[in-house]
């Protein structure tokens, strides 16, 4: 969850956090090594939610996770209360790597991230160049469709969304190498262009993030089979060249050899 949100947070997960964590996690589980002990960098981890959800289902893994909203302090906390010695927190990631002595890292996260980084090519060739990530899987994941900016992303301080032709644009120019990209969540499509055209209308919406879900487990478990149902439907289709438009686009990419 982004740090904007996570101030607002009820106790429950919103059901599109939940699914996208079984989303990707299970896109981890394919390409991460799973014969020996592997290091995952998740870059803007945000309330750490998605790190400690892997580190309770993957014994051999160790996160890193990069969060410049965090102060000192927050972070001597935060890494109290996931209570690992699999997990460790940093501000920046030159101290990450500094910790990690430069080891060679297997893969990173960028899920919801890319979008807040103003120079989204520069800071991608930055990663690109850093030896300890040169054998590195990188997950991306984004808001879909610059036309459906909305208050919504003013809110979350977003500088763009992105379309999957996109995001392999800046992917390429950043020095990566596509590996799969797609959309997930077709469904929530026409909710966000409501929104959208209500706003175009002159409808004022007061932006919510998902901190503030507050419905029931039963509810929030029945979207989430519908949106994992959602995913599945995708997959099939791109299995077949087809690529379903969705609410997030996503990218596996590895840094180009030269």
């Amino acid at each position: 969850m982004d740090i904007v949100e996570a101030s607002a947070r009820s106790l429950r997960r919103h059901p599109w956090e939940l699914a996208r964590f079984e989303i990707v996690a299970a896109q981890i589980r394919r390409h991460l090594p799973r014969n020996r002990p592997s290091l995952l960098f998740d870059i803007g981890c945000g309330d750490c939610y998605f790190a400690a959800r892997l580190l309770a289902g993957e014994p051999s893994l160790t996160v890193v996770g990069v969060e410049p909203a965090f102060t000192s302090e927050e972070i001597r906390d935060k890494e109290a209360t996931i209570g690992s010695d699999r997990f460790h927190l940093f501000s920046t990631l030159d101290e990450a790597l500094a910790f990690t002595g430069n080891r060679a890292v297997d893969g990173v996260l960028m899920l919801d991230v890319i979008e807040h980084i103003e120079d989204d090519r520069a800071f991608l060739k930055d990663l690109a160049a850093r030896p300890a990530l040169s054998h590195a899987i990188l997950f991306i994941a984004a808001p879909a469709f610059g036309k459906l900016y909305t208050s919504h992303d003013r809110f979350l301080r977003h500088f763009r969304r992105y379309s999957r032709k996109a995001l392999l644009a800046s992917v390429a120019a950043g020095g990566f190498e596509a590996i799969e990209s797609g959309y997930f969540f077709a469904s929530l499509l026409p909710i966000r262009l409501a929104q959208k055209a209500g706003e175009l209308m002159g409808r004022s919406m007061r932006p919510q993030g998902i901190g503030s879900w507050r419905q029931t487990a039963f509810v929030t478990n029945s979207i989430k089979g519908a949106l994992l149902l959602d995913h599945l439907l995708g997959r099939l289709l791109r299995k077949a060249g087809l690529h379903l438009p969705g609410l997030s686009t996503y990218c596996l990419c590895k840094p180009r050899v030269s």
